[in-house]
């Protein structure tokens, strides 16, 4: 490995290298530079699925009582990702139609990813990425106040304001990058 320690190697990364070879194989047994794909008796290798891990209620307890000296966008931020169990990006991703009328639910439809100096708002990565968890009853508030702010700021400074509906935006209505959230925890 790149820092020195020796690990196993994922199964994902196992079955990234299996594809590879795969092709690289399949096309030489195709061009004929060899006589057969010898990756044909091979079986793929398993990826297992991980469980998502959830914040401990003692590290719960101290993220909160640190982020009372934050900001409220920031607050509200690390609050969804406690209580939803949502990743930064996901959450980032959240639009104004997001919060469905009169319910505690989240319609996640999609994330905001940082790529080459631009943001991108791709489909999520799996059916298990499409999800719609519950807001929590402490939130709401939160969520209310959040979009009565939006409201005012989009009907003084037009559509071309935030052009993606975004809750969450940084003071010149673009996309928030994602890293920006986890930086601020160094």
């Amino acid at each position: 490995s790149l820092d020195g320690v020796d690990r196993p190697i994922s199964g994902s990364t196992q079955l990234k290298i299996y594809r590879l070879l795969s092709v690289i194989l399949v096309s030489a047994y195709k061009w004929e530079l060899i006589p057969r794909n010898p990756l044909e008796k091979v079986t793929p290798p398993k990826v297992e699925k991980l469980k998502a891990r959830l914040y401990s209620r003692e590290i719960a307890s101290s993220l909160i009582e640190a982020l009372a000296k934050e900001d409220e966008q920031f607050q509200l931020i690390v609050l969804m990702s406690i209580f939803t169990g949502e990743r930064e990006s996901e959450v980032l991703g959240l639009d104004s139609y997001s919060i469905i009328e009169n319910s505690f639910y989240i319609h996640q439809s999609a994330q905001y990813i940082k790529k080459r100096g631009t943001y991108i708002h791709p489909k999520p990565k799996n059916e298990s990425s499409k999800r719609t968890p519950l807001l929590p009853p402490v939130m709401r508030p939160f969520f209310e106040k959040a979009k009565m702010q939006f409201d005012e700021i989009k009907r003084v400074a037009g559509n071309t304001w935030n052009p993606h509906n975004l809750i969450f935006y940084d003071e010149f209505g673009r996309p928030i990058n994602p890293n920006r959230i986890s930086t601020r925890f160094h």
